[in-house]
């Protein structure tokens, strides 16, 4: 398989995106999605997300990792996991689903992930 890497302006967009899709839909732990909701017939998109699943849905319009998902795309959520994990020291699920964490936390640290990206950038 082949993995690009995208820029780093592009990964900042991707990170910014999951937030604004958190701040949509609303946000959830232990599960990429409120499985609940979507069995109940509510689209994919319009359903509770994590983190993780904020960034696919950013990147491929579906919180679930996406066996068709071009290298492209591929290249986008692993570098946006990463520059999350960089930042934080945590993976990008291990950081939502601590217990006792809010969706403000999550909201603002991919916001600030992205923020530094940015920063990186141009610096």
């Amino acid at each position: 398989m082949i993995i690009l890497e995208p820029a780093e302006a592009e990964v900042a967009d991707v990170l910014d995106k999951a937030a604004d899709h958190i701040e949509l839909v609303d946000w959830i732990q232990g599960s990429m999605y409120d499985q609940e909701r979507a069995d109940a017939g509510i689209p994919l998109t319009e359903c509770p997300v994590c983190a993780d699943g904020a960034i696919h849905v950013a990147v491929h319009g579906k919180p679930v990792h996406a066996v068709d998902a071009t290298p492209r795309e591929d290249g986008l959520v692993l570098h946006a996991e990463l520059a999350f994990l960089e930042r934080v020291g945590s993976s990008i699920s291990l950081f939502n689903d601590t217990a006792g964490r809010t969706m403000a936390v999550v909201v603002q640290e991919l916001r600030d992930t992205a923020k530094a990206l940015r920063a990186g950038a141009t610096a």
